[in-house]
């Protein structure tokens, strides 16, 4: 998809967390009367003291926090599985503010030269125990 590398920069200390590992903290806030919800940022962090950081300093009254390890962005199964999310949470009604919808795309796109390819036997079995997990 791309035609060179591109790194997927934590957002505190810059770290390409392709190489190192982190995670995707999505930062969002729900409507419980009409079961949606809309995601104000979406961050990108090495796990430990950077998402900690960044979650402390994203953290308001009435907005929760989650995350996806960025191994689950990187299984072909779960990537997939997140893009289909994406697209019915967005016929449900979900809303991004600009940031988190620009980070949507950067997931997407980022994470795609990882993913196009063969699953590995782990990668299977790491989906089916992901799957099993309720949704973020």
């Amino acid at each position: 998809m791309l035609n060179h590398y591109v790194p997927l920069k934590c957002d505190y200390c810059g770290e390409d967390l392709l190489k190192k590992g982190g995670n995707v903290i999505f930062m969002t806030k729900f409507d419980y009367s009409h079961g949606t919800k809309e995601y104000i940022s979406i961050y990108f962090a090495c796990k430990g003291d950077c998402d900690v950081e960044l979650t402390r300093q994203n953290q308001v009254e009435g907005i929760s926090s989650g995350w996806r390890d960025v191994k689950e962005f990187t299984n072909p199964y779960l990537y997939l599985n997140f893009i289909m999310a994406f697209i019915n949470g967005l016929k449900k009604g979900h809303k991004y503010s600009e940031q988190a919808y620009e980070r949507m795309k950067d997931i997407f796109l980022i994470f795609g030269q990882k993913v196009f390819r063969q699953p590995t036997h782990e990668e299977m079995e790491n989906a089916n125990l992901t799957f099993s997990l309720p949704p973020i």
